[in-house]
């Protein structure tokens, strides 16, 4: 016989990171999506995924293409965002064209940005 103890997972932190690659989040301060902000943005925790627009910096790339705070980062370019780490490095690479998955005020919404 095996006991297995089970408990629930870690809560995830928040680990709030400036984005200052040059790209459309370039000025936009994110989150991970945690049980804490899900509740801010009245989204469920439990579905929670991607990282959240805490802040963007008056003037900045990602002012000027139009991302809002509270808007939540799924997907760069066909790379899944779940951390702040992911949304960086996505960021990161050269790209003359952007894709972008994300959710705004409970849609979900792709947009391409160029140049």
């Amino acid at each position: 016989t095996l006991n297995v103890k089970l408990e629930a997972a870690p809560e995830r932190q928040a680990d709030e990171t400036q984005i200052t690659a040059r790209s459309p989040f370039e000025g936009a301060r994110v989150s991970n999506f945690t049980a804490e902000i899900a509740k801010r943005l009245r989204a469920d925790p439990a579905t929670a995924e991607g990282v959240v627009v805490v802040n963007i910096s008056e003037g900045s790339t990602a002012q000027r293409v139009g991302l809002r705070l509270g808007d939540v980062i799924l997907e760069v370019n066909g790379i899944r965002i779940e951390t702040t780490a992911d949304l960086e490095r996505a960021a990161a690479q050269a790209s003359r064209e952007w894709r972008i998955t994300y959710v705004r005020g409970g849609q979900k919404r792709s947009t391409v940005i160029r140049g």
